[in-house]
């Protein structure tokens, strides 16, 4: 890309470059080895040294852009590659300033908008190059969803849940118990009673995202039956008398009392 100017100190009738340029200046940008043929005002010529040009290849600059998002950091990561020394040098230019020697940058941005990021590399031969990238920061997504029952229990374990989020593409649930799901509006049976912190992740097309939580409370049930009859007779079936239900073993106690009725 950039060019070399050869020259020469003296003025002389005739001056003739090997690759065919005239004049007392050169422009080259190619690899090679370059003289010059000079004719003085009594028709001598001769060969001036040879000068060897060697080009180096610059570096190639470029970066990445991710999460292009209203408050939330945005990355900036280099990618920039040098065919011949290594990079040693990186240089970037952000709204907020300029940040040196860093792979990686970040930047918050309060306001929607167009913006501009520029990255200048040098490698440890002084060769240079430079990108700019413009790129928009859009709206977050609003996560939002909600459930259909406010009674859930062991015997009512199901809670049907609806995502009312705006502008989403993909869904992630989180039902706090090792069970997850990415459906839009899941289904989800809780094993066992106790409080489930549920969270939604929501993303739209810019991958922004954005999460909200509800607390679920599934409940034990009261579930105790109490016969009418028994058989004492010794055959196993129906021998003893007394209540059954769910979580019996939780009572310490209760009162049984027996009314001879005539």
């Amino acid at each position: 890309g950039e060019q070399l100017e050869l020259k020469i100190d003296s003025l002389y009738t005739s001056n003739i470059w090997n690759d065919g340029a005239l004049g007392l200046t050169a422009s080259v940008d190619t690899a090679g080895d370059y003289f010059i043929t000079v004719t003085d005002t009594n028709g001598c010529i001769s060969n001036s040294d040879t000068i060897t040009v060697r080009v180096i290849p610059k570096p190639v600059a470029n970066f990445s852009i991710e999460q292009i998002c209203l408050s939330r950091p945005t990355y900036f990561i280099n990618s920039s590659v040098a065919d011949t020394g290594i990079i040693n040098f990186k240089f970037w230019n952000l709204l907020n300033g300029s940040i040196a020697n860093k792979d990686t940058v970040s930047l918050t941005y309060p306001n929607l908008g167009n913006y501009t990021t520029e990255l200048i590399v040098v490698s440890d031969l002084g060769c240079s190059d430079t990108l700019s990238k413009e790129f928009n920061i859009y709206n977050n997504p609003e996560a939002s969803f909600i459930f259909n029952t406010y009674n859930a229990s062991v015997l009512h374990p199901e809670v049907e849940f609806t995502n009312t989020s705006n502008n989403v593409q993909s869904v992630f649930w989180d039902f706090n118990d090792a069970e997850f799901s990415i459906e839009q509006n899941p289904i989800h049976t809780f094993k066992s009673p106790g409080l489930y912190k549920v969270l939604l992740i929501v993303s739209d097309t810019n991958l922004c995202i954005d999460s909200v939580s509800h607390t679920i409370k599934v409940s034990y049930d009261f579930v105790l039956y109490l016969p009418n009859a028994f058989t004492p007779d010794g055959d196993g079936i129906n021998d003893f008398f007394g209540p059954k239900g769910l979580r019996m073993e939780k009572y310490q106690a209760y009162n049984f009392s027996v009314y001879n009725i005539i």
